[in-house]
Formats: C-alpha cells, sequence, structure tokens
C-alpha cells in the first residue's frame, strides 16, 4: 500500500488547526525530499500541519487520491521551510516558545519502519490530541520505511545519535527549561544511547 507523504493544502484552513512542527533531521536531502539516506550533517525544518476537525481523536487521517485534499477530512501540510544554519533554528524555536509563553519543548523520536511525512504528521497529531503543554520538536532518523528494513533501521538509529544530540543542544540553547522526550520503539533505543553519549562526553 501506498505510504504516507507530505501533501499542501488548499488555499484557507476552512475549520482546520494549524500544529508547528519544528523538525531536526539526519536524513538526506533528495529531489527535494528527505529519503532513507543518512547525511553527515543534520537538517533543520519547521513544517506547519493542519488538523482537520472531522475525525475522531488519535486518527490520521491521508488525503485519498480518489478525491481532492479536504482540510475538514485530511491532514495535510500549510507550510514548510528549511532553516539556512542551526543558530537560525535556534532564534526560530526560541520564538515560538515566547509566543505561546512557553519555557517547555517536547521532542519526539520515532520509531522502526517510518517515512518522513509520517513521523512529521503523527508527532502533530499526538501533540494537538492530547494538548501537550510545550513546543512540538521533532527528530527525524534515517529510517528505511519498509517492514523488511529492521536491520537497516537499526544501524540508522546507531548513526543518528549525534544528530539527535545536537538537536537537544539546540532546542537547550533555545532558552528550554525543561525538555520532555517521547520515544518510541527503536526511537527509545536511539535515545538511550543518545543519552549515554551525552553524559559520557559531557557528564
Amino acid at each position: 500500500a501506498a505510504r504516507g507523504d507530505f501533501t499542501q493544502a488548499p488555499s484557507g484552513l476552512d475549520g482546520a488547526t494549524p500544529e508547528a512542527i519544528f523538525v531536526g533531521t539526519s536524513r538526506t536531502l533528495d529531489e527535494g525530499s528527505f529519503g532513507i539516506d543518512r547525511a553527515e550533517q543534520a537538517s533543520f525544518l519547521r513544517y506547519d500541519i493542519t488538523i482537520p476537525p472531522d475525525r475522531e481523536p488519535g486518527e490520521l487521517n491521508w488525503p485519498p487520491r480518489t478525491r481532492t485534499p479536504d482540510a475538514k477530512r485530511d491532514f495535510l501540510t500549510l507550510d514548510a521551510r528549511r532553516f539556512a544554519s542551526p543558530e537560525v533554528f535556534r532564534a526560530s524555536l526560541k520564538a515560538a516558545m515566547k509566543l505561546r509563553n512557553q519555557t517547555d519543548a517536547v521532542v519526539y523520536v520515532h520509531g522502526f519502519n517510518n517515512t518522513m511525512a509520517e513521523g512529521v504528521y503523527r508527532v502533530a497529531q499526538m501533540h494537538h490530541d492530547l494538548q501537550v503543554p510545550g513546543v512540538a520538536v521533532h527528530y527525524a532518523w534515517p529510517s528505511r520505511g519498509s517492514a523488511l528494513g529492521y536491520v537497516y533501521d537499526r544501524d540508522s538509529a546507531l548513526f543518528a545519535r549525534s544528530g539527535l544530540e545536537q538537536l537537544l543542544d539546540e532546542v537547550a540553547a533555545s532558552g528550554a527549561r525543561e525538555i520532555v522526550i517521547v520515544a518510541h520503539s527503536m526511537g527509545a533505543f536511539l535515545t538511550m544511547e543518545t543519552l549515554r553519549q551525552m553524559a559520557l562526553g559531557d557528564g
């Protein structure tokens, strides 16, 4: 079956709620999209995802290819931007926390078998439905996005430790007083390995 992908929202929110997701990724940018390959340098982005009003909490509704995307029923991408540098990402995250009067950040780390879009959209869904306080940040490590890609994903999780460490450093430097990490499945393995690496390096 087709996997989830980014779909641009038509003009107007049509009752949908925008959710801003700040993203650090160690995926390689290839022909305008972040794929499965591993990047030596992390990239930093922001996605504004529309949350449709016509759905049950917990549902992530992908737009079917049989009709026009509908902001009332489908999760869609309102805006996507790539920051020129980690410093610009940090400043934007700091401004978002100030705008929301928040001092906390929640960093989500996806698990095995995820595409870039699936991770970002799921974070938007969870952060919105659970009414999580704090600004949403996502770490997108280079999963193959395949049920048969376990070995590749395990190796990618080990590769991605430095990227997650850099993201956490940027979130801390943005002024977040508390950083909550929500990690799923193989993402929890990546998170523990990263925290161990940080502890050994910095105490």
